[in-house]
């Protein structure tokens, strides 16, 4: 039972397969009630069903061997536990379980006798906190940046003649943790090209110092990023080259998702070089890809990833399934994760960002998901006499198209009052109609106005926080911040910004032409 454990451990597997050997280790352990290879197979089996976003399984786990893994107090382990247990809370959902899982890994963290295992636990937990808070629904970027520092500079405590250092844990754990913060820095709502070139280059240096050490997913995922930072640096050539330098590597160890960023800004860079042909041999590739990663992520299934990509590129491919590396594995699970979940977050922010436009260009009202699935037809569903319904409803027509409410101190007394009305028949009927409380009310108006003036007039786009929030009535800057981004999934900043993209691209384009 120890060799196999060994054997998986060790060696280059799928992922299904190495769950089939942990799981019949540890399936074997609990028949014999021993414990130690509970414990082990236990936490090898969470790391392995969390790669593959598993949290049922891997929660399931947990609850079985969580006597066995506090009994055995060995401090390290009770720090994998809870980290991993926050992840997959941080994952379904659960934030406030999550961050209490990482309260308990910390505590543990702080037990651990070894100075170099207690920086990397503390370098990795605050890797996680960055995690958390990109989850949130406020989507702190300077949060994000700021534990990830924190995570660099506890990795940079490491000895660098341990044995942390002499496996290549050590300097694998850096490079991941640079690279990180230069995409960090790189895809953030306004982006600091500058700072991200720095973290990149650190990077880039320890990959290229400690190269036979350093493992291949991780160096894979730094040029497929490189890729991507040097075209938005205008430095074509070199993004070229990072990204056929990621393919190359991928020969031994096959990473979809750096593919796709690869294949992107190859066909990018190419284009800006004028090479046509190139263009679209990387562009086809990228849009092949990017469809299998879509069905992939639609199904839920245990077909792998790469099954389904190797079948779109070649029907008559050989059949493969996605590879974990588990040798360091809690190193490539977390920074992967984070990596993925990044770039995830930031498709879906620009996702909301094109709603919006789309719904401007149709002439809609922008509505939040919870008054989308409201009724358009505006129905009494309160016992207000249908006559005075009618006559809310008209007044509140009225104060809408004369824009009363960008006055700032608007109150539901002051405006039932306007109305010749009570509070509470006020309140009824914008509820019936608009399925939104007072307040909601007036503040999606203002959002909605203000987001109709960045679209339609670029000066609007110049103009500080602090005016704009004054612009359409609100009292202070951080209010309108948040109920701008409550209504829209988007920033202020990032909504501007990328107006300001989309303009630039609109010019190019027509000079392109």
């Amino acid at each position: 039972m120890e060799k196999m454990y060994e054997a998986a451990n060790k060696q280059l597997y799928t992922t299904d397969q190495s769950i089939k050997i942990v799981m019949e280790c540890y399936k074997d352990s609990k028949k014999i009630k021993y414990k130690r290879g509970i414990k082990q197979s236990g936490l090898f089996l969470m790391i392995l069903y969390i790669s593959k976003f598993d949290c049922n399984n891997a929660l399931k786990i947990s609850n079985e061997i969580e006597s066995t893994v506090i009994e055995y107090r060995n401090y390290k382990n009770i720090a994998e536990y809870h980290l991993a247990r926050a992840q997959c809370y941080i994952e379904t959902g659960l934030l406030n379980d999550g961050y209490e899982e990482y309260i308990k890994a910390k505590d543990a963290i702080e037990k651990i006798e070894n100075s170099d295992e207690k920086y990397y636990k503390k370098s990795e937990i605050y890797l996680h906190i960055a995690n958390y808070h990109s989850q949130t629904v406020e989507g702190n970027e300077d949060s994000i940046i700021y534990y990830t520092k924190k995570a660099l500079a506890e990795g940079e405590k490491i000895s660098n003649k341990g044995k942390l250092a002499e496996s290549g844990k050590r300097n694998d754990w850096l490079v991941s943790l640079n690279l990180n913060l230069g995409n960090c820095y790189l895809t953030r709502t306004s982006p600091d090209i500058n700072t991200s070139r720095i973290y990149y280059q650190k990077a880039r240096h320890l990959c290229e110092m400690y190269e036979t050490k350093i493992q291949i997913s991780s160096q894979i995922q730094l040029f497929s990023y490189l890729s991507h930072f040097y075209y938005q640096d205008k430095n074509y050539k070199e993004s070229v080259y990072s990204g056929l330098k990621s393919l190359e590597l991928q020969k031994q160890n096959n990473d979809p998702y750096s593919k796709q960023i690869a294949y992107e800004y190859l066909a990018k860079s190419y284009l800006e070089l004028g090479k046509e042909e190139e263009y679209q041999k990387y562009m086809d590739k990228y849009v092949t890809l990017t469809d299998s990663i879509k069905v992939y992520n639609k199904l839920e299934t245990s077909k792998s990833l790469e099954t389904i990509v190797k079948k779109k590129e070649d029907d008559n491919a050989k059949r493969h399934n996605s590879v974990l590396y588990i040798s360091g594995g809690t190193i490539l699970i977390i920074v992967s994760c984070f990596l993925f979940l990044w770039r995830h977050r930031n498709k879906k922010i620009h996702s909301n960002y094109l709603a919006i436009i789309e719904s401007i260009k149709n002439e809609k009202e922008i509505k939040s998901l919870d008054t989308e699935l409201a009724s358009d037809e505006k129905v009494n569903t309160f016992n207000i006499p249908e006559e005075t319904y009618e006559k809310i409803l008209a007044k509140m027509n009225r104060f809408e198209k004369n824009l009363g409410f960008l006055k700032n101190d608007i109150t539901l007394s002051y405006l039932s009052n306007q109305f010749k009305t009570n509070p509470k028949s006020l309140s009824a009927v914008i509820k019936s109609s608009t399925n939104k409380n007072f307040n909601n009310y007036i503040n999606d108006l203002r959002i909605n106005y203000i987001i109709h003036k960045l679209y339609e007039n670029k000066k609007y786009r110049e103009y500080k926080i602090n005016y704009l929030s004054e612009e359409c009535g609100f009292s202070s800057p951080k209010v309108f911040v948040t109920a701008f981004k409550k209504l829209t999934g988007v920033t202020p900043s990032y909504f501007i910004t990328n107006l300001k993209k989309d303009n630039e691209l609109k010019y190019s384009s027509q000079d392109f032409t």
